[in-house]
């Protein structure tokens, strides 16, 4: 039996919706000359704009009287003179404006309170917030006294949502019970919540009734490692001509015996000399991707910083950490526990423990391996939440 033919009508095709880039303004501990505060940022701003998203700079400064600003400017621009360490501060904080303005293009005016925030979030038609990364959450390091500004109390969660992405408290146990109920009402509107330690998704269950907090990477560890490139591109000549070099980067330097540094250079083969930088110490500052160069081209890394220890295992340098718990410890034990890296870390460095542990080559092909994997998850959560502000 024939078959029937029937014609059906023609439908006409629908254009096919395309989703329109979300307006995401970032806040971060105000920038200063911390060169892992800086990175940090402009990786978490080249994440969003990675997945097609317009990020804002929320650009952040502490809150201080009008006598306080002058009298900084003044001391600021007095020559001959370093009073109070301003004049140093304000120059090494001018070393890195080429790179701000290169990698986070998109700055608001200075914000230094929060309806001066709430104003901007606004004026820019902002359709998220994200939070984080760094220690954001620990009011000992917002260089005032507006710690709810950082749990987004400028943000109206019913028109732009407010999302944490790796935040850290910087200690294991929360320690300001005066905030504790407005930080958790706060944090019960937010549309999604990660943390950058395990210890900090204890806090939030236990300390704010937050339960399905997210342990993600660093945004340093989770941008796509192409960023880099460019940012190498920026970089001056780091003359290697003498050989691979023993780096030392290390912010408190009472754990480390003095000179260990260049008598490793001495005594281990493959060693020629030794380099540093020491932030602390009067001088002008490298610029960022000078300081990343560094981890680069280095035969094996001293440190003490979490983002000295991040450019370590990005660039596959051998490396010994020194950990200092009032810096905040548990961001060095959740990361290299996640990797199998955790016997990188001591307390106090000696020459025989240098010596005994860089004699201990890292498997960084399973190192990675790890990484790869905790980098889809970490940006999978951030698409995840942006996708769902749409």
């Amino acid at each position: 039996m024939d078959m029937i033919s029937r014609k059906t009508p023609l439908r006409r095709r629908r254009k096919a919706r395309v989703a329109r880039p979300l307006r995401v303004g970032i806040l971060t501990l105000p920038l200063h000359i911390n060169y892992g505060g800086i990175i940090q940022a402009a990786a978490l701003y080249r994440m969003i704009e990675d997945m097609g998203h317009h990020p804002v700079f929320l650009d952040k400064k502490p809150k201080r009287s009008l006598p306080h600003r002058l009298s900084k400017r003044l001391l600021a621009s007095i020559p001959g003179q370093n009073i109070g360490n301003v004049r140093e501060a304000v120059r090494n904080m001018n070393v890195h404006k080429p790179f701000v303005r290169r990698f986070l293009p998109d700055v608001t005016r200075p914000l230094m309170t929060g309806n001066d925030l709430a104003a901007a979030v606004r004026r820019r038609r902002l359709d998220a917030v994200v939070v984080g990364s760094d220690q954001v959450w620990r009011p000992h390091y917002h260089q005032d006294e507006q710690a709810l500004v950082y749990f987004l109390d400028f943000v109206e969660p019913e028109v732009t949502a407010r999302i944490a992405y790796a935040a850290s408290f910087g200690k294991p146990q929360w320690e300001h019970a005066d905030i504790a109920e407005p930080a958790s009402e706060l944090l019960s509107d937010f549309a999604h919540v990660s943390v950058r330690e395990n210890t900090a998704a204890d806090i939030c269950a236990e300390t704010f009734g937050v339960e399905n907090a997210e342990v993600v990477l660093d945004p340093t560890l989770a941008v796509d490692p192409r960023f880099y490139e460019e940012v190498a591109s920026d970089a001056a000549d780091l003359d290697c001509e003498d050989g691979e070099f023993v780096f030392e980067y290390v912010l408190d330097r009472e754990r480390i015996e003095p000179g260990i540094a260049e008598r490793l250079a001495d005594d281990l083969p493959d060693l020629s000399h030794a380099r540093a930088i020491h932030p602390e110490l009067p001088g002008d500052a490298d610029t960022l991707p000078d300081w990343m160069a560094h981890f680069r081209h280095a035969g094996c890394v001293l440190t003490d910083s979490f983002h000295g220890t991040v450019f370590c295992i990005l660039n596959r340098r051998n490396f010994i950490t020194i950990v200092n718990p009032k810096r905040g410890a548990d961001r060095f034990h959740t990361l290299l526990g996640a990797l199998g890296l955790e016997g990188r870390t001591v307390k106090r460095l000696d020459d025989a423990t240098a010596r005994r542990l860089l004699s201990q080559p890292i498997d960084y092909d399973a190192v990675h391996e790890k990484l790869d994997a905790l980098r889809r998850s970490s940006r999978d959560f951030l698409k995840g939440a942006l996708d769902a502000a749409r």
